[in-house]
């Protein structure tokens, strides 16, 4: 069936990030002189550690490409052979995620923004991505942690009643019933605090239904949901950064006794070939259509059979944004500065020895971890009502 490739995030939850940090202090500037009787009580939670062990899986890695490696590796390694190295291992990790049986991605991510230097604005987001045999599912909650006018703290409670954010996904294997949703506000049901197991977040009522999406009354095909995703070419892909080696400016490669090789480089943040997909996605989550990605910069960590451990990237842009909530407008120059992290986990164990989740639940069985997830969270009600 054929993909059009318009293309959801990274589970690219950073640009999520800023899309909703702008929204937040744009409205805190429109609101400010409304609501300021009002209590206020800003959040704090605490980063995740993530830890995911090796994979037992044979290397993929060919000897051509183990070559290029060890040129990387090499003292006298120039930035072309660094970045060669660098491009084709991750294209290959990337493959290898899209193609696992299983595999359970946690991130987790952090944004400011400014704008016109009076109004800031920080956001947290925590989500997962589970595939299994073809069958995708990605759940995200971005939360309000504070806004400011000035020194002043604004009123975050009632401003994330409209802020806050959920998104799901699923693609079943056979691609007939996909499904997204992009909750805001009240509706989206985001805790106060996140928690530090799966889900994070509460997904709605208690009670369960029987069969995944029962509660919907109609689906997308598969061409649908590619046609308001933002993904390069699939949904169980890393991320939807289309790095290359012509836009790498700086980079470093090394190798990590644990069993990784450890890559950061910077790329030139208004390389359309690199940041196309992405800037799309950030323009329209902003409601803007200048925003640009001043820096960027990613840290990929690889095992040594070439399988995704975790990346990390750091992100800057500006350009102008509005907002446009409840008949109350309001717009300026903004800029912001994100960071984002996703952990890729392997096996049960792994999960299990992070915390993710716990080994007391009967619903998730070690040999099945990863359909028994998306069975678990997929199912369940109370997500699918919009505002």
């Amino acid at each position: 069936m054929e993909k059009t490739k318009k293309k959801l995030g990274k589970g690219k939850l950073a640009l999520i990030i800023v899309g909703s940090v702008i929204g937040a202090i744009l409205l805190a500037v429109a609101l400010f002189f409304l609501i300021t009787a009002l209590t206020n009580k800003n959040l704090e939670t605490n980063d995740l550690v993530l830890t995911p062990s090796k994979p037992a899986f044979e290397s993929t890695i060919s000897a051509e490409l183990q070559n290029k490696i060890d040129v990387a590796l090499n003292k006298n390694a120039t930035k072309e052979e660094k970045a060669a190295a660098a491009i084709a291992l991750y294209k290959l990790a990337n493959q290898n995620k899209i193609n696992a049986k299983q595999c359970v991605m946690i991130a987790q991510g952090s944004g400011t923004a400014n704008v016109g230097g009076i109004a800031t604005g920080e956001m947290t987001v925590r989500a997962f991505k589970v595939q299994d045999n073809g069958t995708f599912y990605y759940q995200k909650g971005a939360k309000l942690m504070s806004a400011k006018m000035g020194a002043a703290d604004l009123p975050r409670e009632q401003l994330a009643l409209v802020l806050d954010q959920q998104e799901r996904s699923y693609v079943p294997a056979d691609s007939e019933e996909c499904r997204a949703i992009n909750l805001k506000g009240a509706s989206a049901n985001v805790p106060e605090e996140f928690t530090d197991t799966l889900p994070f977040l509460s997904l709605g009522t208690k009670d369960r239904k029987d069969r995944l999406y029962d509660e919907y009354e109609e689906t997308l095909s598969l061409k649908e949901f590619y046609n308001t995703a933002f993904v390069l070419e699939d949904p169980k892909e890393i991320n939807n950064f289309n790095y290359n080696e012509d836009s790498i400016t700086e980079i470093t490669f090394e190798y990590n006794k644990e069993g990784y090789y450890d890559i950061t480089f910077t790329i030139r943040s208004k390389d359309d070939n690199t940041v196309e997909v992405a800037r799309a996605y950030l323009r329209k989550s902003s409601n803007s259509e200048d925003l640009e990605f001043n820096s960027y910069s990613v840290n990929l960590k690889i095992w040594d059979n070439g399988y995704i451990r975790s990346f990390k990237d750091w992100e800057e842009w500006e350009g102008n944004a509005e907002v446009s909530v409840a008949g109350i407008n309001a717009s300026g120059k903004s800029s912001s500065k994100t960071w984002y992290e996703g952990a890729f986990y392997w096996n049960y164990e792994s999960l299990v020895a992070d915390g993710i989740i716990s080994a007391d639940n009967a619903a998730i069985n070690k040999d099945n971890y990863a359909k028994d997830l998306i069975n678990k969270y997929a199912s369940q009600p109370g997500w699918v009502t919009a505002e």
